[in-house]
């Protein structure tokens, strides 16, 4: 009976101990964005003045302050650069159950598969079915 306890409170505290770290990973991503928004919001702040008191004197040129905005660039590049990631799940899953075990059974590589499933997707033509929609 007390090792059960005892495991049940490893389990716990391992449990709660993943939440924590969870947490933290989160709580640093939300300082890091909080942070770039500061410096936006500082940069905004420095055009606006500068643009004020340099206009007013009649003075060009005076550069605003660049601060180092975060920026999720890296997934919209991965999803561009590949249609398959742009694709809805219905159309994977399609392509996972029906496409590829008999292009599998053929001897084509996924690529291939993927290449063929894509330009049948192509040729499809989109169902209309609503009976309300507008044409």
């Amino acid at each position: 009976m007390r090792l059960f306890r005892i495991l049940h409170w490893r389990a716990r505290a391992k449990f709660y101990r993943l939440q924590a770290e969870k947490l933290e990973r989160t709580v640093s991503l939300l300082r890091r964005e909080l942070n770039a928004e500061m410096e936006r919001n500082r940069e905004r702040e420095d055009t606006f003045a500068s643009a004020t008191i340099m206009g007013g004197r009649n003075m060009y040129g005076v550069a605003a302050r660049i601060g180092p905005a975060l920026k999720r660039q890296e997934a919209a590049v991965a999803s561009q650069s590949d249609p398959w990631q742009q694709l809805p799940w219905e159309d994977r899953a399609e392509f996972a159950t029906e496409w590829w075990p008999g292009a599998q059974a053929v001897g084509r590589s996924e690529m291939q598969a993927r290449q063929d499933f894509m330009q049948e997707l192509a040729k499809r033509k989109q169902l209309n079915d609503e009976p309300f929609s507008i044409q």
